[in-house]
């Protein structure tokens, strides 16, 4: 269960390479796994968001996703959207209101307020993934950092991916979060030098193509996070451009959309 929560710091969106049609949004699903250390763990998930920045995240656990297609962003197996709309299944709502408050519950179980860090990566990815291919986007709480030329100053740790761009080529976007610690000296240099971003966490969103696939999986990593997370390339579907309703966390996406 702790290791399941604790890929939802992770989650958010894949990409969304297009914009949705006039007065609709995008119901968008895709296969995750994940593994850290001896753990590993897969299943679909599935978000919507209002035009006012509001944000919803259903998450599936399949028993059988071990995270064994991880290369893949869990990619070879079909998304269980039914599941995701209708709470069947061990799984997870996450709400984000415009305001970046929100709560987390599993269905059925009794709801919780989300954590400051999981609140911002998910606003974090959710604006890059829409900005993908285009350009990073910009955070009051994030700077983007641009990779350096190669054999140009010390070399970023191997760790936080590779420089490579170009069609179909892997391309990284990193972001070096803000902190509201502040480490005295000594601290602030060893996290430094070991390349975990000082005071601030760095976060390695990696897109790359898989073989005989449109569209970018994704993977995400983090310089104090063990292991990774990946997506498939995602899927879209328009929809009626959501009621406020749907971001209560009171009823499954089913009551709004049908699972197509």
């Amino acid at each position: 269960m702790r290791f399941s929560l604790a890929i939802l710091v992770f989650m958010a969106t894949g990409s969304l390479a297009v914009e949705p049609p006039a007065d609709q949004a995008f119901l968008t699903s895709t296969n995750w796994s994940a593994s850290a250390f001896s753990h590993s763990a897969g299943g679909s998930v599935c978000w919507i968001m209002g035009d006012d920045g509001s944000v919803r995240v259903e998450v599936l656990l399949d028993p059988e996703g071990t995270g064994e297609d991880s290369d893949q962003g869990g990619s070879g197996v079909a998304v269980n959207l039914e599941s995701l709309l209708t709470w069947t299944g061990d799984g997870w709502t996450l709400v984000l209101g415009p305001d970046g408050t929100g709560t987390l519950n599993g269905w059925g179980r009794e709801w919780e307020k989300v954590p400051a860090d999981l609140a911002r990566m998910v606003r974090l990815i959710t604006a890059s993934l829409q900005k993908f291919p285009h350009r990073p986007a910009d955070f009051s709480f994030a700077s983007s950092i641009r990779q350096p030329r190669r054999n140009a100053g010390i070399p970023r740790p191997g760790m936080l991916g590779s420089d490579e761009s170009g069609e179909g080529d892997p391309v990284d976007w990193r972001y070096q979060l803000t902190s509201s610690d502040n480490p005295g000296f000594r601290k602030k240099m060893a996290t430094r030098g070991r390349g975990a971003g000082g005071v601030g966490e760095i976060l390695v969103l990696h897109w790359w193509r898989p073989a005989g696939q449109e569209g970018y999986a994704l993977s995400v990593g983090s310089s104090r996070r063990p292991g990774a997370l990946n997506l498939g390339p995602p899927r879209n579907l328009a929809v009626d451009m959501p009621d406020p309703e749907v971001f209560l966390p009171l009823w499954p996406l089913s009551q709004f959309f049908d699972a197509r």
